[in-house]
């Protein structure tokens, strides 16, 4: 009698592979989920908070407008009070900052922050001298000098700071601080401003 076929061979390559796949997606998974709970706890653990920043005073020690050359030569005194409320983050201030006097959409004066370390729960004072000088628009010049007269120039304070986020020795986030803020010349801070 003749012998019947031997049965057909399995193939272990396909199996094989979906099973290294798998292993693969689930070890992402898993190791996905306890990132995300390591970056969780560490947000609790550290309870981060957003720093705070103010212009205390904002007076102009000089300022000219020469009608003959549509320039405005200014030069103003600014506290900007800097405060850290977190308990275990540093904020370090880099080089690079920008920091402006705007009427309209001339800057009037700049100057820069310093650089600086910010530790845990400080407030910081700076005092800052801005200053420059800017060829305006006749119409800008005439308004200017109409708003020169009732003491109340619209002005617009801007900054552009660079930062990191420290932990201890570790920088853990590096951005930009961007604010804007606006005086009317009659509630600047604490002190008025008038263009002299």
């Amino acid at each position: 009698a003749p012998l019947p076929p031997p049965p057909p061979r399995k193939r272990r390559g396909r199996g094989c592979c979906c099973r290294l796949l798998c292993c693969a997606v689930v070890t992402a998974v898993v190791l996905a989920v306890l990132a995300a709970a390591a970056v969780g706890a560490l947000y609790l653990a550290l309870d981060p908070k957003a720093p705070r920043y103010s212009v205390d005073r904002l007076s102009v020690s000089a300022f000219q407008v020469d009608t003959s050359t549509v320039t405005a030569r200014a030069r103003f005194d600014v506290t900007v009070t800097a405060a850290n409320p977190n308990s275990r983050i540093g904020i370090q201030y880099e080089p690079g900052s920008s920091l402006g006097v705007w009427y309209r959409s001339y800057r009037l004066a700049c100057g820069a922050l310093p650089a600086f370390y910010q530790g845990h729960r400080n407030t910081t004072v700076l005092p800052l001298a801005l200053a420059g000088e800017v060829q305006l628009a006749t119409a800008v010049v005439s308004g200017l000098q109409d708003a020169q007269r009732t003491g109340a120039v619209p002005l617009v304070f801007r900054a552009d700071v660079p930062v990191h986020v420290e932990v201890g020795s570790f920088k853990l986030w590096k951005g930009r601080e961007k604010d804007r803020m606006y005086f009317d010349g009659r509630r600047a801070g604490r002190s008025p401003l008038k263009v002299s």
